[in-house]
């Protein structure tokens, strides 16, 4: 699969593999500050002509998110209680805050999300629970 990912505001990287995804979120998180990120097809629209796309936040040391746009679905790891607060994340240059219920999954496995979302042709991943709140 060929994949966009895009983060505060610069022009999408494309990635192919799972390890080249890895590369690129690794140098993301080394700038140290929370981002959001965005992984997309960028061939491949849902019904309504947006883009398939899933968002993490990358970076933080304890939180993280997962969103699935195509059904605004957000990823819960089971067992992770809301966190005590928001979490800033930058999102295009705008820091944009993301309340405990939506930061409950760990930055691994918001990242493992993201493979999942690589090998499974940007498919929902299966490892996070799915709500919508």
């Amino acid at each position: 699969m060929r994949l966009a990912v895009q983060w505060e505001g610069r022009p999408a990287r494309a990635v192919t593999t799972v390890e080249e995804l890895d590369v690129l979120l690794e140098s993301i998180e080394r700038a140290g500050r929370p981002v959001l990120v965005d992984l997309f097809d960028p061939e491949r629209d849902d019904p309504w002509g947006d883009r398939v796309l899933i968002q993490i936040g990358v970076g933080h040391p304890d939180r993280s998110f997962v969103m699935f746009d195509a059904d605004a679905a957000w990823g819960v790891e089971p067992g992770t209680p809301p966190a005590s607060d928001p979490i800033w994340f930058d999102y295009g240059g705008t820091p944009t805050e993301f309340g405990p219920t939506r930061t409950r999954v760990s930055p691994a496995v918001a990242r493992e999300a993201a493979r999942e979302f690589v090998a499974r042709d940007g498919g929902r991943p299966t490892c996070v629970e799915w709500t919508l709140v």
